[in-house]
């Protein structure tokens, strides 16, 4: 008897996880364990409120830019709205692969008849959008690597230029309706798919969306500012824990990081994969591995204290209704 389509895809997750949790558990041990808790120890109490402070700041500008974008597609929905279903989604994101759990959560908070599409559009193109400002960064910052890094393997630097061209190409396909369709018919559900009346209307949303260039614009600009934001939240956790690192490797760095850690491969908000990316980072700015694992395990607790305890509180609650505006 055949394994269904679901035990198959539950199978892959649990795979997934036990993976980041053996990349961590490898990661930790390399490092050093003792040397992380000595770091992290060290924080003082009123780091972690400016931190979680310019977290939740950068999460409400994520917030808004995406109300924006709905807005444009004629989802007439309140910001207040909006910042909750943002919250809610990052904290479903996180335990479900690509975090596409919260992407699902969104479209299903906003399941009216005639806004399904329009807000499936917007994530998608969110989506194609943030990884498109990533490579170009990424790209941008490749010259400036030979003056902020020593002995950067030949491999890394290939590695990031193919990686980047080639989600640049994807993201800019992404961007065009025909793209969609053809990755679809691919799909198991494929020839099914294509013949629903929803799916057709999801197209025609796309579509739409494209077409308003300045809308399009304006987003990739804001999904600009919220990349290097979040970079620059980074590099204020490494004063946090008392380093001196420069902002430009940082800034010349982190694009790529957050690229590569942000493709749908990883579980747990690709556990394990940062804290190993973000050893080799401190490595090269001075500092030890293990001062980068501490780095990345005090940025996923201020996140998750920032982030988990209300959107769970919020997920409790449930909806109350109103998210549109009427």
């Amino acid at each position: 008897m055949g394994v269904g389509r679901s035990e198959r895809r539950t199978g892959r997750s649990l795979l997934k996880v036990g993976v980041a949790v053996a990349l961590l558990f490898l990661v930790v041990a390399w490092a050093g364990p003792r040397t992380i808790l000595r770091v992290l120890g060290s924080v003082d109490p009123l780091w972690l409120l400016v931190l979680g402070s310019a977290a939740l700041l950068n999460q409400v500008f994520l917030a808004f830019k995406w109300y924006l974008l709905l807005r444009s597609r004629g989802v007439a929905i309140r910001l207040g709205a909006a910042v909750r279903l943002v919250f809610v989604g990052y904290f479903i994101g996180i335990f479900t692969p690509a975090a596409l759990g919260g992407d699902v959560y969104r479209v299903a908070e906003l399941s009216s008849a005639n806004n399904v599409p329009a807000v499936a559009s917007t994530l998608v193109l969110e989506r194609a959008v943030g990884m498109f400002v990533l490579a170009m960064l990424s790209m941008l910052a490749l010259p400036f690597w030979p003056l902020l890094l020593e002995d950067v393997p030949r491999a890394a630097t290939l590695a990031i230029i193919l990686g980047a061209v080639l989600i640049v190409s994807v993201s800019l396909a992404s961007l065009h309706p025909g793209f969609v369709k053809a990755v679809v018919r691919r799909l198991p559900f494929g020839s099914r798919a294509l013949d629903s009346r929803r799916l057709q209307e999801f197209y025609a949303a796309y579509a739409g969306s494209q077409a308003n260039r300045p809308a399009l614009i304006v987003f990739a600009g804001l999904t600009t500012v919220h990349a290097i934001a979040r970079i620059l939240i980074v590099w204020l956790g490494t004063a946090a824990l008392g380093f001196q690192v420069s902002v430009g490797l940082f800034l010349v760095v982190m694009p790529a990081v957050q690229m590569f850690t942000r493709l749908p491969l990883y579980a747990f908000d690709a556990l394990g994969v940062m804290e190993g990316l973000l050893a080799l980072v401190m490595i090269q700015a001075g500092y030890s591995a293990g001062d980068g694992v501490a780095l990345s395990l005090l940025m996923r607790f201020v996140y998750y204290v920032v982030f988990v305890p209300p959107a769970a509180l919020m997920l409790a609650r449930g909806s109350r209704g109103g998210a549109l505006s009427r």
